[in-house]
């Protein structure tokens, strides 16, 4: 964003924002990088100097906002998917490391997708994108501006493959814990070049515990967390949807079908009569060409 004043003969300039002085900004026009306020500190040919009168930038062209890694305007477990999908690409780093929810000014890495640059799933600004970038998606999760939906290009893969949830009894007690696997296809109907997947389960408060609802990730198919692969775990209590995704981290598809994650949950013990648990799962899944992978989600 320029910021312009009149050129004068023999005047000089320096240009501050928020109260600090910009290296290197002693011209009368000013490229703001990030947004903040603006002013110069003009001296004439004869000495005398004063402040111009300040100016507010609230938004800078394409900026970096920490935690939206596919620049979709919205923090969310999506963003996951291409932190793996970029994971160890490198490039210019910010002038400021931060994993604040607000626009950065960066550099473009000229490394293109979906998302723009790739310096957007540069999350913490560092130049190099790794698991640290995931901290910002936590912190500023749900965090939005205007919502814009990514274009999305689906793989054509000629089966359409199962996303469910497994128990190993279909009844359970008032009060009780439940084990689920989070599954992806299965032996009939393989999954095939599966790089990433992340996907919302959305439950009944009025059936379960509060904060007993939890989600973790053992060595699968599609990867080993802690080895190659990025996961992500968030429950909305109040609204009732655990939030996950797992992505490897080679860039490389993976074929097979099976449990990726493990659902474990309590039943509330205050339950007087038999109720079906309504458990709804959706995703959105990518190849490492970040094409979508569709999934039949079967309700639980």
């Amino acid at each position: 964003v320029p910021v312009i004043i009149p050129e004068q003969a023999g005047y000089q300039y320096q240009w501050y924002n928020l109260g600090v002085p910009i290296d290197s900004a002693t011209l009368s026009t000013y490229t703001a990088k990030e947004v903040g306020y603006y002013k110069a500190y003009v001296t004439n040919a004869f000495g005398c100097s004063a402040y111009t009168p300040p100016l507010t930038v609230t938004t800078v062209p394409d900026c970096v906002w920490p935690g939206d890694a596919n620049h979709d305007e919205q923090v969310n477990n999506l963003d996951l998917l291409y932190i793996g999908l970029y994971y160890a690409s490198t490039g210019f780093p910010r002038s400021t490391i931060s994993n604040i929810y607000t626009a950065f000014y960066a550099e473009d890495w000229g490394i293109k997708g979906m998302m723009g640059d790739a310096k957007q799933i540069d999350c913490n600004g560092d130049g190099t994108i790794d698991n640290k970038d995931t901290v910002a998606v936590n912190l500023n999760f749900n965090a939005q501006r205007q919502y814009s939906r990514l274009p999305e290009y689906t793989h054509s893969g000629t089966a359409i493959p199962s996303l469910y949830l497994e128990t190993p009894k279909t009844n359970y007690k008032a009060g009780e814990w439940v084990n689920a696997g989070v599954m992806l296809g299965t032996s009939a109907d393989p999954v095939e070049e599966l790089c990433g997947i992340a996907f919302n389960i959305d439950y009944d408060v009025a059936m379960i515990e509060a904060g007993s609802a939890s989600l973790t990730y053992p060595a699968s198919w599609l990867a080993t967390p802690g080895v190659n692969a990025l996961t992500y775990s968030k429950t909305n209590t109040a609204e009732g949807t655990i939030y996950g995704a797992e992505i490897g981290t080679t860039h490389n598809n993976k074929d097979g079908h099976g449990k990726i994650a493990d659902l474990r949950f309590k039943l509330k013990s205050g339950i007087t009569k038999t109720e079906a648990l309504d458990l709804k799962i959706s995703s959105f899944a990518v190849n490492a060409f970040a094409e979508k992978i569709p999934f039949f989600s079967t309700p639980f």
